[in-house]
């Protein structure tokens, strides 16, 4: 069975949007290594500073 979930939102402490970006990424990573790799898949789309204007997350990927 697939589970899906749409819309959520994930509000962090952080030094930067980068920052915030990688340390969301490593927690996900990590929940995927301890559960077998490929038990989750993620995505997203933008993201807001202290509730701000939305930007692009691609703008955060490492280059």
């Amino acid at each position: 069975m697939t589970i899906t979930f749409h819309n959520i939102t994930i509000t962090m402490e952080a030094e930067s949007a980068r920052q915030a970006y990688d340390d969301l990424c490593e927690l996900l990573d990590e929940y995927d290594k301890s559960h077998g790799r490929g038990a989750m898949e993620w995505t997203s789309d933008t993201y807001a500073i202290d509730g701000g204007v939305e930007s692009e997350t691609s703008e955060l990927w490492p280059q």
